[in-house]
């Protein structure tokens, strides 16, 4: 059994919920017959299972870039009891592997997008939106691209060998002094030799 959208002609399954097209899925309703009548359950699923649902759902938004897909299951999130910035951490978990050179302009705009928020969310409405915005920018900039794995390893932190393999460009040794870095001394253990390689190109 299928029902057609007359504004987007989209297909839906009618058992399932799903659309047959890509997109949107319905939510779907338990129902039963009872001495001619049909009773349906309109109570809500668990929190969990929409919280979950939401974000699958914004995963599914990813590759065709589906912007208003998003704002939906971000706000389906939020609406759900789910914290709305799960869909940015989220978004970071999807496509931290999609960049070739590690990293785009959707990663640094990220925490302005969040600083955004704090100052000028009026409601919980217009909270969301920032968060779109992030979100979207991670979808556009990974959008139909491979994935481009990170090297594997940890070494024990050096600064000079963390300096010599950036200058080197033997990216395998610099992210295994970084991860090294973080699982020993700590991120702050980065910042000096971090400025001194940027400061020698």
């Amino acid at each position: 059994c299928v029902l057609t959208c007359n504004w987007h002609n989209w297909k839906f399954d009618l058992e399932t919920g799903e659309n047959m097209l890509g997109g949107d899925t319905l939510r779907t309703y338990p129902t039963e017959v009872r001495d001619g009548a049909v009773w349906v359950d309109v109570s809500e699923a668990p929190a969990s299972e929409r919280i979950a649902a939401a974000l699958a759902n914004l995963k599914d938004s990813f590759p065709r870039h589906e912007y208003d897909r998003m704002a939906r299951e971000i706000a389906r999130l939020a609406k759900a009891g789910g914290d709305p910035l799960e869909a940015v951490r989220q978004a970071i978990r999807w496509t931290h592997d999609q960049f070739e050179f590690g990293a785009t302009h959707a990663l640094a705009a990220a925490p302005d997008w969040l600083a955004l928020r704090a100052r000028t969310a009026k409601d919980e409405a217009t909270s969301l939106i920032p968060l779109v915005e992030a979100v979207g920018h991670f979808a556009w900039d990974t959008m139909r691209w491979g994935h481009y794995p990170y090297p594997e390893g940890t070494a024990d932190f050096d600064p000079g060998k963390l300096i010599e393999a950036i200058e080197t460009e033997d990216e395998a040794s610099a992210i295994a002094q970084v991860r090294g870095a973080i699982a020993g001394p700590g991120y702050e253990a980065l910042a000096e030799p971090l400025a001194r390689a940027a400061a020698a190109q």
